[in-house]
């Protein structure tokens, strides 16, 4: 957005790597210096979220995070132990808008576009969304869409808006408008309601009912169902489903019922199995069709979690779908980690089915045959994953057999901070056609790669030799061996006024056998207002040459005979808007009121909790009310805009060291109507001390032990905390309130040979400046066996 925040090491070293990299010994630590530095600078070197962008963005709460993962080397076992952490650096606003309308709104988001401006049939699309929480953890979402497709009016207008509500709560759901039905083979989309509820945490039960008599051109459809789901604790879950649906196209019914389930045998180790009946009735077909379904699988792991595999299969019999033919699908996949760089990934495919020869269901048959192996080296190193493999594939479509073997080989990189990404795909070997000797092998392959530098992205595709053929004579008449390349290049960028943005894509495609070039340039133009309006104008060029047959449009060109060249040319224009709404609810139906709450931060020298002139005001104090946080600016204030009412946690903490002074507050604040909260900061009684450790008379204790990094906590009578660390000559001191305090000096870094004496100290401090309390450590008495020789 024009705002980062840069981490840099105190004293930088000479051709310093943007990561760090340290070696520990056992037991060992360190400590790294750095220093954030906000940088509130112009920047265009990242791409931008076209959808979720504000202008306003680099004036609000900005967030960047550090990362930092740990990991134990030389672990001969294999298993890696890693852990990870994450370093927020916030740039906080000293006025925050929490909500942006001022009142209690159905939050609504108006798209509207038009397309093909001054074309043949220009098209207008409408999307109004949104999305309402409540206080019960509920949720509401909402979306209409429809298109303007002619300027004469028909019911089709009407009847083609889409419509979707959905009301959602951790005790179930429901959906009104346009919905999916149906089960399995026999899914409609329509508009209907459906809607499932918790009976409790381990039961689920719902159902559906979805129409489409509105659409015309699909005939009248519906469908009803519903569907139970129990889950037994740490065993397994299982789900019976059963539905019906009915199309008034074909007459046809088909009923369906299913259960599967999924159950956990031993830790790693998972089946799941179940079995599926559907009932299908024709027009013209005496009686009814029952057909059957069997489907399982396995997954597991072995080898202390090394080997993973998944197995996956499912028969369906004659008469269970639509086709009335049967048909298999077998899925293999199993992954070995041979080390933290090394994965062996061995994965096979089985799909057989059949299918009629002619579209009318019925006659000869033939039976198809898909059959895929493939295996995989993923190797990662260094941020980037390199990926070769082989492949052997066997397929039977149409009568026609063809073996495809070959190998294949994926490789990309991405930096750390997102800049700069790259990936490429290569997959080539070679066809062979067994029952038709006489045509050779011949080769085939795909070829991919796409990058992105800054705000510049590149993707392109290279396809050589026919990627599909349904007929011999598809290779052996072949004269111009097939080839296409399609090349696509973009930029995005903004100028200083950081309301606008700018995106342009260029393309070009080629296809040797048509003699065919497209060459196309695609801009967009945004603009993007403070009160949340966005305006976009795009435009397209392309430009498309190409050689083909006079009597057959878009045949190949086998030989280099003179044909005439075909040029056409498309220019579109496109315009969209869009806002974000707010519906005001009358008062009369909602509860809720906002307020604006202004903070005032200041050292409150006489203590009386307001201030006065004499007063200094305090800059950079953190106000954290529930969720939302502001900073006091150079006058000591802050402001939270349009607060819901209610009852809030409240804290305070300076960022800069204030020598003992310490904000005296409430822990929560009742917001009701607008409101000035003074946050007084007062002097604390200073509490100090040492870690005074006493040895044994046989101590292996070193001279000079060291008693740094030890915690000592506070903790008042109303339960607040208070927190300090030894330093280096094992003193600690701390800044409290007046009140009443249990000391406690943490024992679990000390070790099981010492005893802390008179830990969890009571103290009351009032009326002093100044408090001193010593922490005695003693070593436990050694046995010690004297040998006389």
């Amino acid at each position: 957005m024009g705002t980062k925040i840069d981490i840099q090491e105190e004293q930088p070293s000479i051709g310093q790597k943007n990561y760090q990299e340290l070696q520990l010994d056992p037991m060992e630590d360190t400590s790294l210096q750095y220093t954030a530095t906000l940088r509130n600078t112009f920047n265009d070197d990242r791409r931008i979220d076209i959808e979720n962008y504000s202008p306003t963005a680099a004036s609000e709460e900005v967030r960047n995070t550090v990362f930092f993962q740990s990991q134990l080397s030389n672990n001969l076992e294999g298993n890696l132990y890693s852990g990870y952490r994450r370093m927020d650096f916030v740039s906080l606003s000293d006025v925050k808008t929490v909500n942006a309308y001022g009142s209690d709104v159905i939050p609504l988001t108006v798209d509207a576009n038009v397309y093909n401006i001054l074309g043949i049939q220009p098209v207008m699309r409408m999307d109004l969304r949104g999305t309402t929480k409540f206080s019960n953890e509920a949720m509401l979402s909402y979306q209409t869409l429809f298109n303007l497709t002619s300027y004469r009016y028909n019911n089709q207008l009407t009847n083609d808006v889409f419509y979707r509500a959905a009301y959602v709560h951790r005790k179930g759901d429901i959906q009104v408008g346009n919905i999916s039905g149906g089960l399995s083979l026999l899914p409609i989309s329509g508009r209907g309601v459906s809607a499932s509820y918790f009976i409790r945490p381990s039961l689920r039960v719902g159902g559906y009912y979805v129409n489409n008599s509105y659409r015309e051109q699909s005939g009248n459809a519906n469908a009803y169902g519903g569907f139970l789901r129990y889950q037994l604790k740490n065993i397994g879950t299982t789900t019976i489903q059963a539905g019906q649906s009915k199309f008034a196209d074909n007459n046809r019914t088909g009923t369906f019922a299913n259960m599967s389930n999924s159950i956990r045998i031993v830790r790693g180790h998972q089946i799941n199995f179940g079995f599926a009946v559907s009932r299908n009735q024709y027009e013209g077909i005496a009686g009814t069709k029952t057909g059957f379904s069997y489907f399982g699988g396995y997954s597991g792991s072995f080898l202390k979690n090394r080997l993973h595999s998944n197995l996956r299969g499912s028969v369906f019999s004659n008469e269970y779908s639509a086709s009335r033919l049967p048909s298999s699908n077998y899925f293999h996949r199993s992954t070995f980690v041979a080390n933290k760089k090394v994965t062996y990934i061995l994965q096979n495919t089985l799909n057989t089915y059949k299918q009629y020869t002619l579209y009318n269901q019925s006659g000869i048959t033939v039976e198809n045959r898909v059959n895929y192996n493939q295996l995989f080296f993923n190797l990662n190193a260094r941020g980037s994953r390199v990926m070769p493999g082989i492949f052997y594939n066997i397929t039977k479509l149409n009568n026609l057999n063809l073996v495809y073997r070959g190998v294949s080989f994926d490789y990309s990189k991405a930096s750390i901070n997102g800049r700069t990404r790259f990936g490429t795909s290569f997959t080539g070997g070679y066809n062979t056609l067994p029952d038709y000797k006489e045509i050779p092998a011949y080769f085939t392959m795909q070829f991919s790669a796409v990058a992105q530098y800054k705000t510049i992205s590149f993707n392109g595709r290279y396809f050589y030799g026919p990627q599909f053929i349904n007929s011999p004579e598809a290779v052996r008449n072949t004269f111009k061996y097939p080839q296409s390349l399609f090349l696509s290049l973009g930029k995005q960028w903004q100028p200083r006024n950081r309301s606008f943005v700018f995106q342009s894509n260029a393309s070009y495609t080629y296809m040797n056998q048509y003699n065919r070039h497209t060459l196309g340039i695609f801009p967009e133009g945004y603009y993007y207002t403070r009160n949340r309006w966005r305006f976009k104008l795009s435009a397209g060029y392309s430009f498309n040459s190409s050689r083909v047959e006079n009597a057959y449009q878009n045949t190949p060109i086998f030989n280099d005979e003179q044909v005439d060249r075909v040029v056409t040319h498309n220019f579109f224009l496109n315009a969209g808007i869009r806002k974000d709404l707010g519906i005001p609810i009358p008062a009369r139906y909602s509860k809720k009121h906002f307020a604006n709450v202004t903070f005032t931060a200041f050292l409150d020298v006489n203590g009386n909790r307001i201030k006065d002139k004499n007063e200094l005001p305090i800059s950079n104090v953190v106000v954290r009310i529930g969720n939302d946080e502001v900073i006091t600016n150079e006058n000591g204030t802050a402001e939270i805009k349009n607060l819901s009412g209610g009852k809030y946690s409240m804290k305070a903490m300076s960022l800069i060291d204030l020598k003992g002074w310490y904000p005296l507050l409430e822990d929560s604040l009742l917001v009701d109507i607008q409101s000035e909260v003074n946050l007084p900061f007062v002097k604390g009684i200073k509490l100090n001390g040492s870690v005074v450790l006493q040895k044994a008379r046989y101590s292996n204790v070193e001279e000079k032990p060291d008693l740094s990094r030890i915690l000592v906590t506070a903790v008042d009578s109303t339960g607040r905390t208070f927190h300090g660390i030894t330093d280096g000559e094992g003193q600690y001191m701390l800044y409290l309130p007046p009140g009443e305090y249990m000391l406690t000096l943490d024992e679990t870094l000390i070790g099981g040979g010492f005893a802390v004496l008179k830990n969890n100290a009571e103290l009351t401090l009032k009326g002093v400046e100044n408090f001193n309390y010593n922490f005695y450590i003693i070593e436990k008495k050694r046995k010690v066996n004297i040998k006389k020789f």
